[in-house]
């Protein structure tokens, strides 16, 4: 041995065991970082590439360009893909639908999502065409049937998936070929797709610009052009910072620390007697201290890039096996990744740094003495049995002994243990934010899975022909009206002003952002609550005057709300109010806008419940939300996939880390498990022991664990929310995941403990007493 830092690699090989289980402490904890990291980049690629191909991926659309506009729309030098779609709506003969027959270039048919088709082929003639599922089955047609349009007579070749509220809209999408002779009448609309290069669209400013530079330079004027809002918004999404992803990294790389600084702690503190040994042979502090942080040095080299490729390799299979061919290649952030390679060695350093101070500071001569683990009969009788440890036997008693004589150990092996429940509570709460249903969701108010729309509104008398229809309904009954409100200090706005009863607005207070709801108070026309972005800054007590056809009510504010559910998607603020104080302005309508009814699907299908709601509702729309979510449903498993291969990896990676930190401590307890042996305990004694003590580790862990991550779990509702205005509706206890997570934990306790005492068995009792193993 030329140098005393060679002990440190003589350590590694002959206690290979410690070394194994404190190396996977780390690649588990790098990993989960890196993956953490890897796969939130992918996440938000994936978002955004389901939202650019959800309804086409382009910036703006030209309706009627003439020759000349359209060629110099195409010739842009930015643009990279101009397509152009041809379409006119004919109506189906003996029935209330229409088809929208439509005919996509080549270049359009790179902008837009491939039709997918469920049964037969595309379209090669004039004489064919494909329609949607929904109308093939309502009117029986099959492929090879023939379809009358006007004077021509096409064949059924195909049948594709629906469209977003094709169904609801009655009109179902008939593809034909290029040119088709029915889209040459006057009715026929073209429309030129414009793609920009990605190059030059970096934020929602670049796409503002560019589409008002080419809209100037074509000659078209702005009622002809129209933004792509979806993909406008989501590259918002997708270029802004991402709080919630940056917060579950930030705790992610916090409990990281913490179960490394465990790993450290209890590896340093249970070779105290080396370390003595080795002052008693002339090592200095310094040198133990330098010993120690070596040992941390080699074990980030080794484990850090193991970790980070266990990461990649985690999120290539869940990559894999969540979208096959149809998501964005796997993309590695590997600038990111050197920052979690920088932050996982900092952090090691760190965590290392309070044990290498403490072996470096131990006595020689109290560090060699074999009674420093045993416990002194002060801290004997300073842990009094409880009664029900002596109901429970004398191995609980032990157990429960065991735990208390050294508590720092315990804490730090329970916290650490409990950070696998944290982190499955945290992301599941991240995944909560994350769904990719809830633009669909959210137009469906209280959970509902209808509504309807007419005309002329509801009436109450339509009301009780509903439940009639439906016994087991729940209507939820909107009115609005948008009126003119005036502001001190500020221009009169139009805002739609909505009235509900007493029933909907008692859920208000799950909403509030600053205020209180009082229901005298709004019931009385006293006080009115806002809802959403507050543009003029009102204040709880402010103020405001209501205009309506000549009729002014002042009212004061009572509370701000966030995410109340409203109709309809309407920049800045919106008014809540009683119905009272809607008559009191708008005056009685007699009518509702819109139900939005919950109906128990069970008894009846999903196309039963939408013919009934067809034929009830005169001159307006019915919307299913089973409908919606059809036509999102590859988005919406691809998304249930990945949130269950998340939570599912993140789980693995804490059995792992509970069993680590369970079967370490055993391990490094090797020799006070020989002297209990020695003095007469039997090995069934010891292996029930032992269980014991994993389960009162798994029940502490599970407590604390749930506890802690609930906080967090809320703390992370309430500061997202600050930053990204409606990521949570509202906050829910998440009582499942936690009852999940603590159960699991308490089971890997006691199945790593049972595994560890058959371990110990194989031990002879004059080997496990060794002062040096």
């Amino acid at each position: 041995m030329n140098h005393y830092t060679s002990l440190t690699k003589k350590y590694g090989i002959t206690q290979w065991k410690r070394t194994l289980f404190t190396l996977i402490g780390i690649v588990l904890s790098v990993g989960l970082m890196s993956f953490s990291v890897i796969f939130i980049h992918n996440l938000k690629e994936t978002i955004f590439h389901s939202a650019k191909y959800s309804t086409g991926y382009y910036h703006m659309a030209v309706s009627q360009p003439n020759e000349e506009q359209e060629s110099v729309l195409r010739l842009y030098q930015k643009v990279n893909v101009a397509g152009k779609v041809t379409a006119t709506v004919m109506d189906l003969p003996d029935t209330d639908s229409s088809i929208q027959l439509m005919s996509l270039d080549d270049e359009a048919k790179k902008i837009f999502k491939e039709i997918t088709l469920v049964k037969g082929r595309l379209p090669l003639n004039d004489k064919e065409i494909v329609l949607e599922e929904w109308i093939a089955k309502e009117n029986g047609m099959k492929v090879g049937e023939k379809i009358r349009l006007g004077d021509t007579t096409l064949e059924l070749v195909g049948i594709c998936k629906n469209q977003f509220n094709s169904r609801s809209n009655k009109t179902s999408i008939g593809y034909v070929i290029q040119n088709h002779p029915l889209l040459g009448s006057k009715d026929a609309r073209t429309i030129l797709y414009i793609q920009f290069f990605e190059k030059y669209i970096k934020n929602q400013t670049d796409f503002a610009l560019h589409i008002e530079q080419l809209t100037k330079a074509a000659g078209v004027t702005e009622d002809n052009v129209e933004r792509n809002s979806i993909v406008f918004k989501s590259l918002g999404d997708y270029t802004s910072r991402d709080y919630s992803s940056i917060l579950i990294i930030i705790v992610n790389v916090v409990v990281m620390g913490l179960f490394i600084f465990n790993t450290f702690q209890i590896s340093v503190m249970e070779r105290i007697q080396q370390y003595g040994i080795l002052r008693s042979l002339g090592a200095t502090p310094k040198q133990i201290h330098y010993l120690v942080m070596n040992e941390a040095i080699i074990f980030s080299i080794v484990a850090i890039p193991i970790g980070i490729g266990l990461g990649i390799a985690l999120q290539g299979l869940l990559h894999y096996l969540s979208f096959f061919q149809n998501a964005p290649k796997l993309t590695v952030p590997f600038q990111e990744l050197l920052w979690v390679a920088g932050i996982g060695f900092l952090t090691i350093l760190l965590s290392v740094y309070k044990p290498a101070v403490a072996a470096s500071k131990v006595s020689p001569m109290q560090a060699v003495k074999m009674t420093q683990q045993l416990p002194s009969v002060k801290a004997m009788k300073r842990e009094q049995p409880h009664f029900l440890l002596n109901r429970l036997g004398v191995s609980a008693h032990m157990a429960w002994q065991n735990i208390m004589r050294n508590r720092a150990r315990f804490i730090g092996a329970t916290l650490s243990m409990s950070v696998a429940i944290i982190l499955v509570i945290l992301n599941f709460g991240f995944f909560s934010s994350q769904d990719p249903a809830a633009l669909v969701k959210n137009n469906y108010l209280w959970n509902s899975n209808y509504y309807v729309t007419s005309d002329g509104g509801f009436k109450e008398n339509d009301i009780s022909k509903l439940k009639e229809l439906f016994p087991k309904i729940e209507v939820i009954k909107s009115q609005y009206e948008n009126i003119e409100v005036s502001v001190p200090n500020s221009d009169t706005m139009d805002i739609r002003f909505y009235g509900y009863h007493e029933k909907e607005l008692k859920k208000a207070s799950r909403y509030t952002v600053s205020g209180s709801v009082d229901l005298n108070s709004l019931q009385s026309g006293q006080e009115l609550l806002l809802v959403g972005e507050n543009q003029s800054n009102l204040k709880i007590g402010d103020s405001i005057t209501l205009k309506y056809k000549g009729n002014n009510v002042s009212i004061k504010v009572g509370a701000i709300l966030e995410n109340y559910p409203t109709v309809g998607d309407r920049d800045g603020f919106k008014i809540v109010g009683h119905t009272t104080l809607f008559e009191s302005l708008i005056g009685d309508k007699g009518t509702y806008d819109r139900l939005d009814l919950k109906i128990d699907e069970s008894s009846e299908n999903h196309l039963d419940i939408f013919n009934k709601l067809d034929t009830f509702v005169v001159d307006g729309k019915v919307r299913s939300l089973y409908e919606n979510m059809e036509s999102i449903q590859e988005d919406f498993d691809v998304f249930q996939v990945l949130m269950i291969g998340f939570i599912s990896i993140i789980s693995l990676i804490g059995i792992f880390s509970i069993y680590n930190t369970l079967a370490t401590s055993y391990l490094l307890r090797k020799n006070e498990f020989g002297i209990l042996r020695a003095i007469g305990m039997t090995q069934s004694q010891i292996r029930e022991m032992v269980v014991w003590e994993g389960l009162f580790y798994g029940l502490f862990s599970t407590v604390w664990g749930v506890l802690i991550g609930v906080i967090l779990h809320y703390l992370q509702y309430r500061i997202l929310n600050v930053f990204i205005k409606g990521i949570y509706p509202s906050w829910d206890y998440p009582y499942g995941i936690s009852v999940i997570a603590g159960i699991t934990c308490i089971g890997i306790c006691i199945c790593a403990s049972i595994y560890s005492s058959k371990k110990l068995k194989l031990t002879g009792i004059m080997d496990s007493i060794k002062i040096v193993n």
